[in-house]
């Protein structure tokens, strides 16, 4: 027996000797003929470096080519051997594709939007940014404040200063703000931007309504429960099943300073805790910012909300304004203002807000309240190659690429599609890049009846434009009874899809 392990144990070594001398061997007369061709001057590195450590590193290649080889043929003789089995008994196919269709179900999954709640320059309706869009007015204005370098006003889409809670909102944060500057010892003494509070002042109105609603809802359970809710209540907090979870993600722009964000979240954080309508009673909240654009944050939101079954409410909201004199001279400096002349295809300042509740796939509205929820089936993303606002002519091949994938995770034809909604606008080189998939590969859709491009009136609204989009499309869904085709494309490079479905199926039409 001990001879047995000897023997192949001494010829594996004498293989291994044999192949060592052999590739030295054959480095050393290659190496020693290229010098004599060359007349060569052979130095002491010459000869550790081409005789010495050139052969060890020639040995080590073939190794590992050799490795290499065997590993790759290992893999085709397991796939050959599970395809056997596979025809043999049918039994693996079943675990191999197991994951895949996982995968496939999950990207099919669908959340629920409850509520949306928004402001802009058209209402606080989402229908009333749907009529303003088929109806193309309000248009952006010159302002009668801000000016460019030129000293020219600047065309904005402006809220007025009479639909905005503004001095409310100052009042709010000048008790927020002792407390939010000693977090740090650098945010002594700073100020928000008038553009922050132009942005917060046009969310407390879509916060507002959440909040009602959610309480709303909280009694309607409550109510339900009868007497059951009221002995409860008599049980010691620590005996008391826990309170259903609410998350809330709050989506920034790009442009806030660190103690603008801090101050903004601190300050829905108190509106979220009011006493009148204290969501903390009824709801675990949990709280998650982002600072970007409202791709990126309906990305996110998607994330927060998978699984789509058993998973906590969400509640996403943003809000953007750029009508001050600071942002238009910032974006004057960046080359991304809109100038008729010099750069057409510039961004028209705007502000908005918005906020969007969504609750798992499985939830079943209460009978006794009015809720047609909108079915969202999951987003996709792609990014463009070059910027839109980029020299030459903008091809729609992404955007045409995120639009089959929407579809594919919606599981429709293009032509199950009946209405579009998207934050393009018409000055840029969005029309075209819309315009260029619409007749590529939604063709049945009247370009007046079923598109509206909301862009075009509100100017640019940032991380809150995309969340104006889905309110929209939802109102149309809903109202419409159609399958409705969500687009994200106020972004320069970021390019999202998604297909928003009624509660009921839609109409034959």
């Amino acid at each position: 027996m001990r001879r047995d392990r000897i023997q192949p144990q001494l010829s594996k070594f004498f293989k291994a000797l044999a192949f060592l001398v052999a590739v030295c061997c054959l480095t050393w007369v290659g190496v020693l003929w290229w010098w004599q061709s060359r007349g060569h001057s052979i130095e002491v590195q010459d000869v550790v470096i081409y005789l010495g450590l050139l052969p060890l590193a020639l040995v080590c290649l073939l190794l590992g080519l050799r490795w290499a080889w065997g590993k790759a043929a290992a893999s085709r003789a397991a796939a050959a051997l599970a395809a056997g089995a596979s025809a043999a008994g049918g039994g693996a196919p079943v675990a191999a594709g197991a994951q895949p269709a996982a995968e496939e179900q999950e990207r099919h999954a669908v959340m629920q939007l409850v509520k949306v709640a928004i402001c802009s320059v058209t209402g606080d309706q989402a229908s009333d940014l749907l009529d303003a869009a088929g109806a193309g007015k309000p248009l952006p204005q010159p302002d009668g404040v801000l000016t460019s370098d030129d000293g020219l006003p600047v065309l904005c889409a402006r809220i007025p200063d009479k639909a905005l809670p503004l001095d409310a909102l100052r009042a709010d944060i000048d008790v927020l703000l002792p407390l939010v500057r000693q977090r740090q010892a650098e945010w002594q003494g700073l100020e928000p931007g008038e553009d922050v509070l132009r942005a917060l002042s046009a969310l407390k109105e879509p916060l507002r309504a959440q909040q009602d609603w959610l309480m709303g809802y909280h009694t309607a359970l409550k109510n339900a429960m009868g007497e059951s809710a009221d002995a409860l209540m008599r049980l010691p907090p620590s005996q008391r099943p826990p309170l259903p979870a609410l998350r809330v993600l709050l989506g920034w722009p790009p442009h806030w300073t660190p103690f603008e964000q801090a101050l903004a979240r601190a300050w829905v954080e108190q509106r979220l805790s009011d006493p009148q309508a204290d969501l903390s009673a009824a709801h675990a909240l949990s709280y998650a910012t982002l600072v970007g654009s409202g791709e990126e944050l309906w990305l996110r939101a998607d994330q927060m909300s998978q699984p789509a079954t058993r998973t906590p409410w969400l509640l996403v909201a943003a809000c953007h304004s750029d009508v001050d004199q600071s942002r238009v001279d910032a974006l004057s400096a960046a080359q991304r203002l809109y100038d008729a002349s010099e750069r057409p295809g510039g961004c028209m300042p705007g502000e908005a807000a918005a906020a969007l509740l969504l609750a798992p796939a499985d939830w079943v509205p209460p009978s006794d309240m009015d809720v047609s929820p909108v079915r969202l089936h999951r987003p996709a993303l792609v990014r463009r190659g070059k910027p839109v606002e980029a020299a030459g002519r903008i091809a729609h091949v992404e955007l045409a690429d995120v639009v089959a994938q929407a579809l594919k995770a919606a599981q429709i034809e293009p032509t199950g599609v009946s209405a579009l909604v998207c934050d393009a606008d018409q000055h840029s080189q969005r029309g075209a890049e819309l315009y260029g998939v619409a007749v590529d590969g939604l063709s049945h859709l009247d370009p007046v009846e079923d598109l509206r491009l909301l862009g075009r009136v509100t100017g640019f609204t940032g991380v809150s434009s995309w969340l104006l989009v889905l309110a929209a499309a939802a109102s149309l869904a809903k109202s419409g009874k159609k399958n409705t085709l969500a687009l994200g494309m106020a972004d320069s490079h970021l390019r999202m899809a998604l297909v928003l479905k009624p509660g009921s199926e839609p109409d034959a039409g």
